[in-house]
């Protein structure tokens, strides 16, 4: 009964132990999933602003006598299809163009432009929105200067779904697993009390025998 009581108690603290290392181990996939994810994120966004800025540049230089405007139109409808959504504003402020026509741009040009930084994270209503700001100018003829701001933009909300898509994953994967573990930590408990029986009869059967006297030859 002692035996069983022991096997029970390692077995169930085996379980305990590898349950509390899934858990930490699921936690840390997880946080290491959501900065990668937005470390590539930020990545993109920077070079769509940064390929954006240089673009407006390269078509200013090419229609000197043309407007800011005209410049960031022709780039807009130059601009490869890719799913990429930024805006273009004036250097007070105002929006020249932008890739989405449905919400709010000018509101969400205004918040970006008013945290004053190279990154921003702001929030929709919906989702969180990460944006990545770019300033840019170009010098034309006669010393003019026209100067822009180029802020590319996306959601997080693909993050989020791929992240509790994993965390459901792992939500149904770790009973289970605990569950084997804890069936092959009793198996391998078993084997040892069985293989330290064995040896426990083995010496009990070894002591139980009679000692062989010694017989000693008169000299």
């Amino acid at each position: 009964m002692a035996l069983s009581h022991l096997r029970l108690r390692l077995a169930g603290g085996f379980a305990l132990a590898f349950g509390i290392g899934l858990a930490l181990l699921a936690l840390a996939s997880l946080g290491y999933l959501w900065r990668e994810s937005r470390s590539r994120l930020d990545a993109r966004l920077d070079g769509v602003a940064r390929g954006v800025a240089d673009a407006v540049r390269r078509e200013a230089l090419e229609t000197p006598d043309s407007t800011l405007v005209f410049a960031v139109r022709e780039v807009l409808a130059e601009w490869p299809r890719t799913g990429d959504h930024w805006m273009v504003t004036d250097e007070g402020g105002a929006l020249l163009a932008a890739t989405d026509t449905v919400g709010d741009p000018r509101s969400l040009a205004r918040r970006a432009l008013a945290t004053d930084t190279a990154r921003a994270e702001l929030n929709d209503g919906t989702s969180d929105i990460r944006i990545a700001l770019v300033s840019g100018s170009v010098v034309l003829r006669g010393s003019t200067t026209w100067r822009y701001r180029v802020m590319a933009f996306g959601s997080t909300q693909g993050i989020e779904q791929d992240t509790e898509a994993l965390a459901t994953a792992l939500a149904i994967a770790a009973p289970l697993i605990v569950l084997l573990s804890l069936e092959v930590a009793a198996t391998l408990l078993l084997l040892g009390a069985q293989v330290i029986a064995e040896y426990e009869s083995i010496e009990t059967g070894v002591a139980e025998k009679p000692p062989v006297p010694v017989r000693t030859e008169a000299v």
